[in-house]
């Protein structure tokens, strides 16, 4: 195999998005419009024909390059059209050695045996029962949430206000992200919704505030639950419940999952088990290489 390093302006991006969509671990983090979104003037590692690929996010502090794991891309790694072709080891140790610090989020498919990795759990709610399956696999305590939700007068909707839901993010959004961050974090959102990659469920309540939402990319078979927020309103009417309830119905007995993206969180990972989700692995790499 034959891998090459590309600056941002050599990457062919309609062969890049091409190998995206064709490779069994193609997620939405890695297409090219994604990528220019959240780590504009990413680099790449591309073998042959564009047959695999890696994005390589990078920045410059005091002198010193380092590829980063940019923010909103939960997953990127090696992405490849066969599984044979899994060649991750390779593509880490092509990248070049003027990169002084690596910290990469591989994908779910990227297994790389020759280093000491650390694991993240992501969590996956698999949609292909009937509805009441699904409702019956969720624990106790999410079904009592669930009807406390639905019984209450504040339909769901799958056409909540692009500018309601911006509006929703800004009062909830914790104090620790840079403003550049969250600036960007509102740009994707735009770009999701307006270019129809991604839609917007919610709850409203009866004075027509928006009191939980969340954004959901469709790419391939997953339903990726990109960003979400709760007012202490809908926190308090268990809306969010109500809106995962509103896409089970929609979904059920189709190949889609829902892609929770996981979390480091106690009560949000407990959140996403309840209603039934199942763990998926993938490694983080943090290595530096300065010399001892």
């Amino acid at each position: 195999m034959n891998i090459k390093y590309l600056k941002h302006k050599d990457i062919d991006k309609n062969l890049w998005d091409a190998c995206i969509n064709e490779a069994p671990n193609g997620l939405v983090y890695g297409l090219s419009w994604y990528l220019d979104i959240v780590c504009p003037g990413w680099d790449a590692l591309v073998a042959d024909d564009y047959s695999a690929v890696m994005p390589l996010p990078w920045k410059q502090k005091l002198g010193i390059k380092y590829i980063y794991h940019p923010l909103f891309a939960q997953q990127l790694g090696v992405f490849y059209h066969r599984a044979t072709d899994n060649h991750t080891f390779e593509f880490l140790a092509h990248i070049p050695f003027r990169f002084m610090k690596l910290d990469i989020s591989l994908n779910f498919l990227n297994q790389v045996k020759q280093l000491s990795l650390n694991i993240r759990t992501n969590h996956l709610l698999p949609l292909n029962k009937p509805y009441n399956e699904l409702l019956k696999a969720c624990n106790e305590n999410t079904r009592r949430n669930i009807k406390k939700a639905t019984k209450l007068n504040n339909p769901t909707t799958d056409k909540v206000d692009l500018n309601d839901f911006i509006a929703l993010k800004r009062e909830t959004l914790v104090a620790s992200i840079k403003k550049a961050e969250t600036e960007r974090l509102y740009r994707l959102i735009t770009y999701l919704v307006t270019n129809k990659q991604a839609k917007i469920v919610g709850v409203y309540s009866d004075t027509n505030q928006l009191m939980a939402a969340v954004c959901l990319v469709h790419f391939k078979n997953r339903l990726v639950y990109l960003f979400a927020a709760s007012s202490e309103q809908g926190k308090e009417k268990r809306s969010m419940f109500a809106v995962i309830n509103h896409i089970m119905q929609q979904q059920a007995l189709s190949d889609t999952l829902i892609d929770f993206e996981g979390s480091n969180i106690e009560g949000v990972a407990q959140f996403f088990k309840g209603f039934g989700a199942v763990t998926e692995n993938y490694f983080r790499l943090k290595k530096s290489r300065f010399p001892l």
